[in-house]
């Protein structure tokens, strides 16, 4: 599960600093308790200039905030992040609208219809007071041939509801290790190396990026066991591969040819059913935090398992 900040819940509405600061102070509140539960909050770059008041931005409510705020404050929107417009699911040729039908793409909760849409659950938070003081939010995504998907989306503005929700989740893993053993055991139909992350060996651990590869494990799994006989793909197997294999967002996908020929070296992984030799594993999934991929053999088979043989950075950095 991840979070992002709702940008759109700020909308020039504060009629004084001291009413921001309290909803502020709110925001951090939420988010230390997300932090707790080793998830974090995502939100915009541009979120330091959305309009407070009539006449005010964030940015200018640094200056009259105690300097310890300021400092968290600034460190969060303005440096540290993290920041889901740096790299965001959806782009200007997707639309989203909010349930009054003004079009919300290129926002956080635009953002996280995206995520969803995708199978990457995500919620919100909101400032109190603002437009936005309902859960779920409803957003829906409009298809070329103006079809229609209604979206819910988890918003959060209070503490007790928000403690309520992160306890129905299972506790995010806090290691490597925790997602190997997590994977071994809920993920019956792949088969992960021994040396499967040992390239993260000294590697600082990552609960968004290891959240995102316990997703990616998932689908393979699922894919994998709706393989049939002759090799071909089930029904879910087949929804599963258009959803996530094809495309220009697709989670997974195949290393170019010219990218097998400059890191051969680096795509070649011991054979996990023949001692002494190695294979290229172009195939891969990926997780943009960190920059780190998965990667593991291809074609799917019905008689032998799906091997995942490296989880780390990216390989083909040039």
């Amino acid at each position: 599960m991840d979070f992002i900040l709702n940008d759109r819940s700020l909308h020039g509405q504060f009629k004084s600093q001291a009413a921001f600061i309290e909803s502020f102070t709110n925001i951090l509140t939420l988010r230390t308790a997300i932090e707790r539960s080793r998830r974090s909050v995502r939100c915009s770059r541009e979120l330091i200039t959305a309009q407070i008041g009539s006449e005010s931005t964030l940015r200018d409510m640094l200056r009259v905030m105690d300097p310890n705020l300021r400092r968290v404050t600034t460190t969060w929107l303005a440096n540290k992040g993290p920041f889901w417009d740096d790299e965001p699911l959806h782009g200007d040729d997707d639309w989203f609208e909010d349930h009054t039908g003004e079009i919300i793409t290129k926002t956080g909760l635009g953002e996280a219809a995206m995520a969803t849409l995708h199978s990457s659950p995500c919620a919100t938070l909101t400032f109190d007071p603002s437009k936005w003081l309902q859960n779920p939010l409803s957003v829906h995504y409009v298809q070329n041939d103006n079809e229609r998907q209604e979206i819910a989306i988890p918003n959060h503005w209070t503490l007790s509801s928000l403690e309520t929700f992160l306890s129905t989740f299972r506790t995010p893993l806090a290691s490597w290790e925790d997602l190997v053993k997590w994977a071994r055991e809920e993920c019956p139909r792949i088969s992960l190396t021994p040396d499967v992350i040992r390239p993260l060996d000294g590697y600082p651990f990552l609960p968004g990026a290891a959240e995102r590869f316990q997703e990616l494990l998932k689908v393979l799994d699922t894919v994998q066991a709706n393989v049939g006989a002759n090799d071909r793909l089930l029904d879910r197997g087949i929804e599963l591969q258009q959803n996530h294999f094809v495309g220009k967002k697709a989670w997974f996908t195949d290393s170019s040819d010219d990218e097998k020929r400059t890191f051969k070296n680096e795509l070649s992984f011991p054979d996990p059913e023949r001692p002494g030799e190695t294979i290229v594993c172009g195939w891969h999934g990926k997780v943009k935090i960190g920059q780190m991929r998965m990667h593991f053999t291809y074609p799917l088979r019905h008689d032998r398992p799906l091997y995942v043989v490296y989880i780390g950075p990216k390989l083909t950095k040039r």
